[in-house]
């Protein structure tokens, strides 16, 4: 379908990647495994036996984004995304670095914060992909 229809439906994404709607599958049947849930950025794998939709990022229509508190609409990234609600700034060192959604920063003074990683891509050539982000040394990162 065009663009147009595949941003009214809520479960389908246009990717520019691909040219082409696609339909956001976590829930399949037979069930997705593991590696195959994950490498698909809207869904997240759960007690070790389900793929689901996250619940954010599964969201492709602002305002069904904007109508979960958990969730916010992020227009500056092309095409926007829905983003959870950062929940990183309430963890401490140690929460901060065990959670993979998280980075720690360090600030001027020795407090440092942790802060949401938005680029949780493993390699190189997935971060550069996303044009939010930049792959230094130290792995993905949100351009400054």
């Amino acid at each position: 379908g065009d663009q147009k229809q595949c941003k009214d439906d809520p479960d389908c994404f246009y990717s520019t990647d691909e040219k082409k709607c696609l339909k956001v599958v976590c829930e399949a049947d037979p069930m997705l495994a593991e590696e195959e849930c994950k490498k698909n950025p809207v869904c997240t794998f759960v007690s070790s036996t389900t793929c689901v939709k996250k619940v954010c990022e599964s969201q492709f229509i602002k305002e069904n984004c904007t109508a979960n508190d958990e969730c916010w609409w992020d227009d500056a990234h092309s095409p926007p995304l829905c983003r959870p609600v950062p929940t990183c700034t309430d963890k401490d060192k140690t929460e901060c670095k065990t959670d993979s959604s998280c980075t720690w920063e360090c600030t001027d003074n020795d407090n440092g914060k942790c802060v949401d990683t938005y680029c949780p891509y493993p390699t190189d050539a997935e971060c550069v992909a996303d044009t939010d982000c930049e792959w230094t040394t130290s792995g993905c990162f949100l351009k400054p």
